[in-house]
């Protein structure tokens, strides 16, 4: 079966900004948990989601994020719009 190699690189996009936030979390001693606790989700199983570069961090947890990790909020947009896209990076700096 041959797959669309749009599909692929969002696939491996995806994949590198989760391990990336993942690292930084960790660099900060953050866990799951405490992340979603910041967001005011409740559930890890997004946290991991992301992580696992299964979906893209949604724009109501990108401020959340950027705070946490010590990051202003336009850096954050801008390693958004290269991993998501523009469209969601659009969000961040609007949020």
């Amino acid at each position: 079966m041959l797959r669309n190699k749009k599909f692929e690189d969002t696939d491996l996009r995806y994949r590198e900004a989760g391990e990336w936030l993942c690292k930084q979390r960790q660099h900060w001693q953050i866990t799951q948990a405490e992340l979603a606790e910041l967001a005011c989700i409740g559930d890890v199983s997004l946290i991991d989601s992301i992580e696992k570069g299964q979906v893209a961090l949604p724009g109501f947890m990108q401020a959340t994020v950027a705070g946490a990790y010590g990051l202003d909020r336009s850096e954050l947009a801008g390693y958004c719009e290269a991993w998501y896209g523009q469209e969601i990076a659009r969000a961040v700096k609007a949020a």
